[in-house]
């Protein structure tokens, strides 16, 4: 199977080729989609050594936060230093029990990077330790209600390869 982005370009090309624009159609509603002519790569690089025990954390399967050993405000995901007091002096916590849905949309217009991937949803759960997390949610659009219990989990995303936390319904 080609890569989607292969099939795309292929079918911008036929377009301009035809008609002049890179103009094509949406798989789902047939409406026309303008295909800009850039790509936009982005790759992240971040130093994470003093965070590395969150990765550490992830790689077997545990979710963590960092609180700031001064005032005690909790972060995720980590931070090396705590922006209200600017004190370095973090310490992590893990993270667990059931969150509440807060927000969530679903994805099927996805950015290139994961054009792969089926649609998903993007959801806001917050956890019982009062933050807001931002994550893919593990079910089907229909069975999603604002309010409903989910859990944080880790999970290994393929084909990526890499771990990663997501919600699941509870």
């Amino acid at each position: 199977m080609r890569e989607p982005d292969e099939k795309l370009i292929e079918a911008v090309n036929k377009a301009v080729k035809d008609i002049g624009l890179p103009l094509v159609p949406d798989d789902k509603t047939l409406d026309p989609l303008y295909v800009s002519s850039r790509t936009l790569p982005l790759r992240f690089i971040v130093p994470v050594s003093r965070i590395r025990s969150f990765f550490d954390s992830l790689r077997q399967g545990r979710l963590t936060a960092t609180a700031c050993a001064q005032c005690g405000r909790l972060y995720f995901p980590p931070q090396a230093d705590c922006p209200d007091c600017k004190t370095s002096e973090m310490v992590q916590r893990d993270l667990g029990g059931t969150a509440t849905l807060i927000a969530y949309t679903v994805i099927n217009v996805k950015p290139f990077s994961f054009m792969r991937h089926e649609d998903y949803i993007v959801a806001i759960g917050r956890l019982p330790e009062g933050l807001n997390v931002l994550a893919w949610l593990k079910d089907k659009p229909e069975r999603v209600r604002i309010g409903m219990k989910i859990r944080l989990v880790v999970e290994k995303r393929e084909p990526e390869g890499t771990y990663t936390y997501c919600f699941e319904p509870a």
